[in-house]
C-alpha cells in the first residue's frame, strides 16, 4: 500500500523493502480538516489567435478539491450555446472551450469562470482573435489622363491578416511603381 504524509508532501510505497524504500515528490493540495481545497488560477489571461474556419480551444483553469466548475461565456452575461450539434462544446471537465469552423462573428472575450464550494466565482479571461485572409473590394485598372493632370487610383480591402502587432489591425497597402514601393512626397 502507499501513504501519503500530508506534513511533507510526499508520498511514500511502505510495502518496498526499508532498504529500497522510494519516496517521491508530488504536488498535492492537501487540506488537513479534509474538507477540500480552494480553486487556484493556473492558467493566465490570454488570447488566442486562429484562421478563420479552423478550429480553435480557448483554455481557462484553476485546481482545487472538487474539482471546480466551469462555465463559458462571451462576454459577462451572453451564454454560449454547447448543446449537441452546437459549434461549441467543451473538455477536459469544461476547462477547455472549443470551437470548430471558427466564424468572424466568433471574436471576442470569453470569460471561462470556475467555482467549487469553497471558493466564489473567478475568471479567466480570453480574448478570441479572428485572423481572415485579405480580400480586394476594388479592382485596380489602367487609367488615361492629360498631362499634368491629378489623378487617383483606390484600393479597398478588408480582412484581418495578423503578421505581427495588433491582432485587429486592418490591412495596410503598399503601392509599387514599376516594382519599387512609392514613397509619399511631391508627386505621390
Amino acid at each position: 500500500s502507499s501513504g501519503i504524509n500530508a506534513e511533507y508532501g510526499e508520498a511514500v510505497n511502505v510495502n518496498a523493502n526499508p532498504e529500497r524504500r522510494k519516496t517521491s515528490a508530488v504536488t498535492i493540495d492537501i487540506q488537513v480538516d479534509g474538507q477540500g481545497t480552494y480553486a487556484q488560477k493556473f492558467v493566465q489571461d490570454h488570447y488566442v489567435l486562429v484562421k478563420k474556419g479552423d478550429d480553435a480551444i480557448l483554455t481557462a483553469g484553476a485546481t482545487g478539491w472538487p474539482v471546480p466548475e466551469y462555465k463559458w461565456t462571451l462576454g459577462v452575461n451572453t451564454e454560449i450555446d454547447i448543446s449537441s450539434g452546437s459549434r461549441f462544446s467543451t473538455a477536459d471537465y469544461g476547462r477547455q472551450l472549443l470551437i470548430s469552423n471558427v466564424k468572424t462573428e466568433d471574436r471576442g472575450t470569453y470569460w471561462g469562470q470556475y467555482k467549487n464550494v469553497y471558493t466564489d466565482s473567478a475568471v479567466v479571461v480570453v480574448r478570441l482573435y479572428v485572423i481572415e485572409d485579405i480580400a480586394f473590394d476594388t479592382v485596380l485598372s489602367a487609367k488615361t489622363v492629360e498631362h499634368l493632370t491629378p489623378l487617383t487610383f483606390d484600393c479597398q480591402c478588408s480582412g484581418t491578416p495578423y503578421t505581427s502587432g495588433d491582432p485587429t489591425a486592418p490591412p495596410s497597402v503598399l503601392w509599387l511603381r514599376d516594382g519599387q514601393s512609392i514613397v509619399d512626397g511631391d508627386r505621390f
